[in-house]
């Protein structure tokens, strides 16, 4: 039986509560339930009308484990937004979170996205998603569509051949997973004349790997794999091009060689 507590209740019956389906996923969180088991639930879960847990599923699922009493409170009309705000306010949603929400909900994008993610869990997310996007650099404003719902794929195909090139790389080189990395190898492959074997023949032989090490600036990174794409380029009578590029007042890499728009976004394509 539950115990009133003006509007707060406390009960062990945990069978009464259910999950959102667009709610995020309970991970492993020690502290709190460390400060749990010390203390019991300071904070009150929050349910709705129909005993779906609101705010406080991580809570909720330490009591149910070790078989500690619940304290909740009923609230009504909370949207998805609100319940973003509750979570917020005591632990901020990544952007794993919103993927998560929408594979629930069933987006298939968002389903296809995440299986990428699990396959490939060295490239930061970020730059994941600016690549599946289409997108020449690294943008905050994807994430902002990811959140709202809006994440889809510019080429499915395409990306898959991208991430298949960039393990072979990695399987040949001694390049380790980085966003700075993973960001300029899709720009560096994006550009038609960009020949995989060649590239890793000259990474290897100018010990590429070890340069990059530490940079985290994409602009940066793109600027050395021209540079090594194009050493001695003219002395092999395979490979009869460079990559044609000049360098702004910053310094930085702008492509002037043609983009291979399957791969990248035209609409995304700032430099």
């Amino acid at each position: 039986m539950d115990r009133e507590m003006s509007d707060i209740y406390i009960t062990e019956e945990y069978e009464m509560f259910s999950f959102l389906r667009s709610n995020r996923e309970v991970t492993l969180n020690k502290k709190l339930e460390n400060s749990i088991l010390q203390k019991g639930i300071i904070r009150p879960i929050i349910v709705n009308s129909t005993m779906q847990i609101i705010d406080g599923q991580h809570r909720y699922s330490i009591a149910r484990k070790y078989g500690l009493p619940v304290p909740y409170y009923v609230s009504v009309n909370k949207e998805m937004n609100d319940i973003i705000k509750i979570n917020n306010t005591a632990c901020k949603w990544r952007v794993i979170d919103y993927i998560n929400k929408y594979v629930i909900l069933g987006n298939e994008e968002y389903k296809k996205l995440k299986d990428l993610h699990i396959e490939n869990n060295k490239i930061p997310l970020v730059e994941l998603v600016s690549v599946c996007m289409g997108s020449w650099t690294r943008q905050n404003k994807m994430m902002t569509e990811v959140k709202n719902g809006m994440f889809s794929f510019y080429n499915y195909e395409e990306l898959k051949n991208l991430l298949n090139e960039y393990n072979e790389l990695k399987k040949n080189t001694q390049i380790k997973d980085a966003g700075a990395v993973f960001q300029a190898y899709f720009n560096l492959s994006s550009i038609m004349k960009y020949n995989q074997k060649w590239f890793i023949k000259k990474v290897n032989g100018l010990e590429i790997s070890r340069k990059v090490l530490g940079i985290r600036q994409p602009e940066k990174v793109l600027k050395l794999f021209l540079e090594t794409y194009n050493d001695n380029l003219k002395k092999n009578s395979n490979i009869n091009h460079d990559m044609r590029y000049h360098l702004d007042l910053k310094h930085r890499a702008v492509i002037d060689d043609e983009i291979n728009f399957k791969r990248v976004d035209p609409k995304k394509f700032k430099q």
